[in-house]
């Protein structure tokens, strides 16, 4: 992909992502966390800890990602005028020019996936997860 596709998805990955429960944000965190540096533990207070502190306990990847997915769910593909960098939620159409009658075809764009959202949302291990 261009850097411009590339842009585009970080910039709208960045509005979805701002949109998520705060507590969806925290375990994308703690998944990654658990992914790249070994398990996770968490306090009474849901920091983390080292699993030798009292009252320890050890972080559920498999239940966070299971609310990461629910919360990701309405994730979909989207449109990607090439002209413009404007995303569209439904595929561009043509339509009839009302003073010619000429049908005019819609704007070049690019079809961006939800998955490639996802991907730039929460990282493209954990997406392999939560897909």
């Amino acid at each position: 992909m261009s850097r411009f596709v590339d842009r585009a998805i970080a910039e709208y990955a960045a509005e979805l992502e701002s949109a998520l429960p705060e507590d969806v944000k925290r375990l994308i965190e703690l998944a990654n966390s658990d992914l790249y540096s070994g398990p996770v533990y968490l306090d009474q207070d849901g920091e983390e800890c080292s699993m030798w502190d009292d009252g320890a306990t050890p972080f559920s990847f498999r239940k966070a990602c299971d609310r990461i997915r629910e919360a990701l769910s309405d994730v979909s593909d989207v449109y990607l005028e090439d002209w413009s960098g404007c995303v569209l939620t439904s595929e561009p159409e043509g339509y009839e020019d009302e003073e010619t009658g000429e049908w005019i075809e819609p704007d070049p764009y690019t079809l961006i996936e939800a998955s490639a959202l996802v991907r730039a949302i929460v990282g493209r291990e954990l997406a392999s997860y939560v897909s």
